[in-house]
């Protein structure tokens, strides 16, 4: 099979990838703070990206609403610092929140997690989330 030359359009795109992290179906604890990275973690952050980017477009995922009054507040942190990407799950109607608006920068070997701060009483349940990864 003959080699494919890539043209300087293909050369320019930016490498774009999605980072995911999960409790591995184990719940995550009301009235508490966790981090998520690749499982459940007592440490800010988990997850080494591999080179310079943009982290955008931050989707958090529960089984099943929180419960009336009660919230899943969804932070990423870079470094143990957390950023303006964040979502709240809240109340009895929703499993889903998104943020699509903020982003940051980060460089490579920067360490990022998921911080939820889970109110207390609410719904014990396993999380699943997912970033997008620019590099630049």
């Amino acid at each position: 099979m003959a080699k494919q030359k890539l043209n300087k359009t293909q050369l320019a795109v930016p490498y774009s990838s999605t980072i995911h992290g999960t409790t591995q179906d184990v719940n995550l604890t009301p009235g508490s703070t966790q981090y998520v990275g690749f499982k459940i973690t007592t440490n800010t952050y988990s997850i080494s990206v591999p080179r310079d980017g943009i982290i955008k477009n931050l989707f958090v995922y529960t089984s099943s609403a929180p419960g009336v009054g009660k919230d899943y507040a969804c932070t990423i942190m870079k470094n143990n610092v957390a950023q303006a990407l964040t979502c709240i799950i809240s109340g009895s109607g929703t499993n889903f929140a998104s943020d699509t608006s903020h982003s940051f920068t980060i460089a490579a070997g920067d360490r990022i997690s998921l911080r939820t701060v889970i109110t207390a009483a609410a719904t014990a349940m396993p999380l699943d989330w997912s970033i997008e990864f620019q590099a630049t």
